[in-house]
């Protein structure tokens, strides 16, 4: 008897701390890559799941991010300031932050300008779909900040 009592007290810590480690992290599905669907400027964005940055390097889907779960990412954006097409695409590697659990701080250099700090509220996040609202996308340059109309 007392070798089940423990096999099962066993059991329940180890798919009870198992089950804590993964299931915690309300960004799970936000890991990966997403390209670019649908921008609304300055006020919300679409990505569908991407398999790799460059996969579209054209004009209507050469955006993209690399979420990883160390807190990097990966912002795959227009390298140049003009937005005339061709318009060729850099990565630029960053950082990225939860601020509650759903919303989020982007930090990443932004081609020539500077850096880049945006904030976002998920609105929607499955496997293939991530949506989001902007709560705050601004520039910080060398000379100070400029913080874009919302």
């Amino acid at each position: 008897m007392k070798k089940v009592l423990i096999i099962t007290i066993s059991t329940l810590i180890f798919f009870g701390l198992n089950s804590f480690t993964t299931s915690n992290n309300p960004f799970k599905d936000l890991m990966g890559i997403w390209h670019l669907a649908v921008y609304e400027h300055g006020l919300a964005a679409e990505y569908i799941r991407g398999t790799a940055l460059e996969q579209y390097d054209d004009f209507a889907w050469g955006g993209g991010l690399k979420f990883m779960e160390n807190g990097e990412i990966i912002v795959r954006q227009n390298a140049g300031l003009c937005g005339t097409p061709p318009i060729s695409y850099a990565n630029f590697a960053g950082t990225w932050e939860s601020l509650s659990d759903s919303t989020l701080r982007i930090n990443y250099p932004s081609n020539v300008l500077g850096r880049r700090v945006v904030e976002w509220q998920i609105v929607e996040l499955s496997s293939d779909k991530l949506k989001v609202k902007v709560l705050l996308d601004r520039m910080i340059r060398s000379s100070g900040t400029t913080k874009f109309k919302m």
